[in-house]
């Protein structure tokens, strides 16, 4: 098995983190997703917090099947 060997070819950016607008929310700002990604929006919520200190957020599941995630800090 060969591979080529490339030099020079710049990183492009992460993209992690960035399927939701954590970084555009001031507090009392919500948005909301779909229920079903309530495991997705709760591990990117830890893991926005873990990475800029002192932001807080909450999440609640509506009636209309979204949940909602206000930032409060």
């Amino acid at each position: 098995m060969s591979f080529e060997i490339s030099r020079g070819v710049p990183i492009p950016e992460s993209t992690r983190g960035e399927n939701y607008p954590f970084g555009e929310l001031e507090p009392g700002d919500s948005f909301a997703v779909d229920v079903k990604k309530r495991k997705s929006i709760q591990a990117g919520v830890s893991r926005y917090q873990r990475n800029h200190e002192g932001t807080e957020f909450v999440t609640r599941t509506m009636e209309d099947g979204t949940v909602r995630i206000w930032r409060t800090k």
